[in-house]
């Protein structure tokens, strides 16, 4: 899982929009809103979120 996250930082970072990240036991939780748009969920919140997804299962995880 740490190979996971090191490669969803560089895509956040890249985007230049960062999810709320927990991390339990073997669980990885993303949360994105857009806080300009008065925390609502926006298109660049559904990007980063698809983005993490294909990372998830570029690293054989279940997204």
């Amino acid at each position: 899982m740490p190979s996971f996250y090191a490669a969803v930082a560089p895509a956040e970072d890249a985007a230049n929009h960062h999810a709320h990240i927990t991390i339990l036991y073997n669980t990885v939780t993303f949360a994105l809103t857009t806080h300009d748009a008065g925390d609502r969920i926006t298109e660049r919140d559904v990007s980063t979120a698809r983005t993490i997804s294909d990372l998830a299962r570029d690293h054989g995880l279940s997204a």
